[in-house]
């Protein structure tokens, strides 16, 4: 994006620490948009469903997927795969991440949020590997360092603590049983739930409530010790054979969210204290930085408001909210030793809610909590013929798409929609259900001033094919109109070709085009 930016980890390269293994559909979307995905499934395993078992057997499968997603499936992967990708991406890009280096000390004017004087610059010291000494300024930090993070320790920024309701156990472990590996297994136990994430050739890693958290040592579990959770909460025959790594996750408190402290941002697991039975940890913390990636950079090259930068908060705190309250609902209540309690969920619930109350939790717990933007202020009001709004997600679908500015009878190429999304930059979408319809004539006139920098498409249905017209149609509507999409493949602004002029005044209000407006004399490096 025309940035320059430093990535310091204080992590070895190599880390021995367990990281995250599930991503989810959404997640694959954003990433083969920039060219990852394909590094990343190389070496994942893919899962589309969730197999939930009580006392009795299975009680059903629910499926983990968003079904508006090229991606059918989520995947398991391990971090350090997804890790190494990313860190080839960056290497081609210039850009090496700095491990085994230490943020030891920082500073910030205060109240330097709203304008950028000269004096705005964050100033950090670090530490790298052989102990050497460097003082950094930068006119803005990101904090993705973790829930004990340096940064997030050294501000301590205001919000309330409460402890967690349970303690888990995280493990790697070699399983003997008839488990598929295309599917993610939960078992309700009276002494808690396990969640078995398949890797293939009889391992998993596996998710287990701790009865001993309050108690139990703080180093990892002997194989004991996990043989009793496993029996005490599966139902079937299953054999542990071994433990490669095991760790306990202790019910310790948890942080209210902060996104932002005047010029320092906070994402991923510094942003909301994670907790491993609330949801995913990576794809949030890919999400956080993909929202705010894209803001910080057209600011700093001038090419929006300030005020864009308030919306990362405004945007993805109801996110962690969200995803927070429904997987920790779930947590409690499948991860109940209350026997009374376990009973209702797994035996009652079922009778006479046909699953779909208990699917619905595991749903929660271990699927992906998909959340809009709807309410953002970046949002624009206005309304659109179809049901692709204003700050929604942009489904997976193919069409036909040509340059908007081309000529009518020009010939359009068959594409998947995201393919044509620039990740830098606004791309705005002529939709018509014929290719060769040509979009409202004032559109050039009244957009010309950002056409230089977005990239305009018409787009409509591939022809012969019912099903994908079907989506075409309702997704844009059956009348032409025209659609903005943000980097991050989130719908800035939708309505009807006659709704060029509010699209020029929504464009005013958060990209002017006066070269300067709010714009560094020269592009700073990004911490």
């Amino acid at each position: 994006m025309g940035v320059e930016v430093r990535i310091v980890d204080d992590e070895p390269a190599r880390s021995a620490m367990p990281h995250a293994i599930g991503m989810g559909s959404r997640t694959l979307s954003l990433l083969e948009q920039r060219g990852l995905d394909q590094e990343i499934l190389r070496s994942a395993n893919r899962v589309t469903f969730g197999a939930v078992y009580g006392d009795r057997g299975l009680v059903g499968r629910v499926p983990l997927t968003w079904p508006q997603s090229r991606h059918r499936y989520n995947v398991l992967v391990d971090q350090a795969e997804t890790r190494q990708a990313l860190r080839h991406q960056l290497a081609a890009m210039g850009v090496r991440v700095e491990h085994a280096t230490k943020m030891i000390a920082l500073a910030q004017p205060e109240d330097s949020s709203s304008g950028r004087p000269d004096n705005a610059d964050i100033r950090c010291i670090l530490r790298n590997e052989g102990g050497q000494i460097e003082e950094v300024t930068t006119p803005y930090l990101i904090s993705a360092d973790g829930t004990f993070g340096t940064v997030r320790l050294m501000l301590e920024p205001s919000g309330d603590s409460r402890p967690a309701r349970h303690g888990y156990v995280l493990a790697e472990v070699e399983l003997d049983g008839d488990l598929p590996d295309d599917e993610i297994s939960i078992f309700l136990g009276r002494r808690g739930f396990i969640e078995l994430f398949p890797l293939g050739s009889h391992r998993f890693r596996c998710l287990l409530t701790d009865p001993q958290s309050r108690s139990g040592p703080p180093n990892g579990p002997v194989i004991e010790d996990i043989e009793s959770i496993v029996d005490a909460c599966s139902f079937t025959e299953l054999r542990l054979r071994g433990v490669s790594w095991s760790c306990r996750l202790p019910a310790g408190p948890h942080l209210s969210p902060v996104l932002r402290h005047d010029r320092i941002f906070f994402g991923g697991d510094s942003a909301r204290g994670y907790r491993p039975a609330t949801g995913q940890g990576l794809d949030p913390g890919i999400h956080d930085m993909i929202n705010l990636s894209w803001k910080l950079a057209l600011v700093l090259r001038g090419q929006a408001v300030p005020e864009l930068l308030q919306t990362y908060s405004e945007e993805r705190l109801p996110a962690i909210r969200r995803a927070k309250k429904t997987a920790e609902f779930a947590a409690n209540l499948l991860g109940t030793s209350n026997a009374i309690a376990h009973r209702l969920i797994t035996r009652i619930a079922p009778a006479f809610l046909d699953s779909r109350f208990v699917l619905r939790l595991c749903a929660d717990l271990a699927g992906e909590v998909i959340t809009d933007y709807r309410e953002s202020s970046l949002s624009a009001p206005a309304h659109a013929p179809g049901e692709l709004q204003s700050g929604d997600f942009l489904p997976g679908i193919r069409v036909l798409a040509c340059n908007a500015g081309g000529t009518a009878d020009g010939l359009p190429n068959e594409v998947w929609l995201r393919e044509i999304v620039d990740p830098s930059r606004l791309t705005a979408l002529f939709t018509a259900s014929a290719p060769t319809a040509a979009p409202h004539p004032s559109w050039q006139d009244r957009l010309a001033p950002w056409l230089r920098t977005m990239p305009a498409y018409r787009i409509a249905p591939v022809p012969g094919q019912q099903e994908e017209l079907h989506r075409f149609t309702e997704m844009f509507g059956s009348t032409q109109s025209v659609v903005v999409l943000r980097p991050d493949s989130y719908v800035g602004f939708a309505g009807r070709q006659d709704a060029i002029p509010h699209l020029a005044s929504w464009l005013s209000r958060w990209f002017p085009t006066e070269r300067g407006y709010g714009a560094p004399s020269h592009l700073d490096a990004v911490a």
